[in-house]
């Protein structure tokens, strides 16, 4: 009784709460206390993380505790079903799925450690499983996953030789790495001049993608940016993440424009600007999507998406944007009345979007190891294979001719539009985080979790 309690304490409830309050508590506690949060703030994190623990902690046993009280409660005589173990595991796995794209973290971490104790080899559900350890802040055993996944992957590869492309005869060629970033490298985006703005923690480092050479450093205590967008122009960055504020720096003068706080409850995850330059696109893990009158930061809209936003990506004809997130659906809205117009289904939660520079194709970037390819007028989709882990971003060349994809095994993989893989790029160790092709075409930097910022050139005829 006092071990019950005790985890009531802890989420700060009375004894006998209801699922439905122990539930909202958890939210409330997670999204104050989760590590990431505090990063660059090595001291509150540790304080963080030991707080998170013991908030999972009681969460999971209450929500245990009232699983098997609904189980005993039910005493009406049952029908006797007899069950595979190949179903029992597509059913833990599905409701893993489920649980994740509702957030449910310590639900979904419960549900793939059931599938890997019933099949040790389920690389999907290592997969998934880091992806929720990374969310409720267990990173080792979160790395540790990847590691066997991608073992599990190369293990497959062996008994069936993969058609991969290698990088050694590739005509794209690293021309520059960077050491200066301190952190992962969370976003970069490119503007027509050649500037690379690379955002890692409360920093924006300011680099000439065709000589490597620094031109500046863009800093707030504390912004810890999430995600990068330029003007049309160049002149102008968009900027947010973890605090909620939007903010807007002067290019040329290195100097903060505009900081301004959103409605956002949680980590704004993506930027986007129309083509105009008209409207700002802010999309959050909160479930929301605001559309900003760019000129004098004012809301103008609010779309209630079913899940968390990761990525957001406007078309070029500056009338529709796709969202995608924490479910199987990318959606597109209309700019100037936020009506939905149409929804692709995918296989998994989505983390980034791009759209073809003629506005044809919309391509996904999947936690499940895949890129969808979509043709926007008839919802036609290819999938494209090959990734070992989680896909972190896409992009399309401005010359509309290559896709790039970036992942969490630490490659870039850039594909023709058929669905051919050209070539594989390696030369991170570690999580490629975001990449972004320059203007040309011919030049693509890419990011990756520890703080490594590399510049690629194609150097084929």
């Amino acid at each position: 009784m006092e071990d019950r309690r005790r985890y009531y304490q802890i989420l700060g409830l009375e004894l006998g709460a209801s699922a439905a309050e122990v539930r909202q508590a958890y939210r409330s506690l997670a999204k104050r206390w989760h590590p990431d949060l505090f990063v660059g703030e090595p001291k509150r994190q540790e304080v963080a993380a030991a707080e998170f623990r013991k908030i999972v902690e009681a969460y999971s046993i209450l929500r245990s505790e009232e699983s098997l009280a609904v189980a005993s409660s039910d005493a009406a005589p049952k029908q006797t079903t007899v069950r595979t173990q190949r179903t029992e595991i597509e059913d833990y796995f599905t409701q893993g799925v489920e649980a994740t794209e509702k957030e449910d973290y310590p639900a979904a971490l419960e549900a793939f450690s059931i599938v890997i104790r019933l099949q040790p080899h389920h690389r999907e559900a290592y997969r998934y499983r880091s992806f929720v350890c990374a969310k409720l802040g267990y990173e080792n055993r979160a790395n540790s996953d990847r590691r066997r996944a991608a073992e599990l992957e190369l293990a497959a590869q062996v008994r069936e030789p993969s058609a991969s492309k290698s990088a050694s005869n590739s005509p794209w060629q690293c021309q520059q790495t960077i050491l200066s970033h301190r952190g992962p490298i969370s976003a970069i985006a490119i503007n027509q001049a050649g500037w690379c703005a690379a955002a890692a923690g409360d920093r924006i480092q300011l680099w000439e993608l065709g000589t490597g050479a620094k031109l500046g450093e863009l800093s707030e205590p504390k912004q810890q940016v999430s995600c990068l967008a330029f003007r049309a122009d160049g002149r102008l960055l968009v900027s947010a993440g973890e605090d909620c504020r939007i903010r807007l720096w002067n290019v040329p003068k290195r100097s903060l424009l505009k900081s301004f706080l959103t409605p956002h409850e949680e980590k704004i995850a993506q930027v986007a600007l129309t083509p105009d330059s008209q409207t700002l696109i802010s999309g959050s893990l909160d479930k929301t999507i605001h559309l900003w009158q760019l000129a004098v930061g004012k809301l103008r809209r609010t779309i209630k998406n079913p899940a968390a936003v990761e990525a957001i990506a406007v078309a070029p004809n500056g009338q529709v944007f796709a969202c995608g997130g924490l479910e199987k659906y990318v959606r597109l809205w209309e700019v100037g009345t936020a009506k939905m117009v149409r929804s692709f289904r995918g296989n998994g939660a989505v983390t980034s979007l791009a759209f073809s520079p003629d506005g044809k194709r919309l391509a996904a970037g999947c936690l499940d190891r895949t890129v969808r390819l979509w043709d926007v007028a008839t919802g036609e989709a290819q999938t494209l294979g090959g990734h070992l882990e989680g896909i972190s971003s896409v992009q399309f060349s401005p010359d509309g001719r290559y896709l790039a994809s970036g992942s969490w095994d630490q490659t870039i993989k850039l594909w023709r539009l058929d669905g051919e893989e050209v070539t594989t790029l390696t030369g991170h160790e570690a999580r490629v985080l975001a990449i972004a092709f320059g203007p040309g075409s011919k030049t693509l930097a890419s990011g990756s979790a520890d703080g490594i910022l590399k510049f690629w050139r194609y150097i084929g005829s």
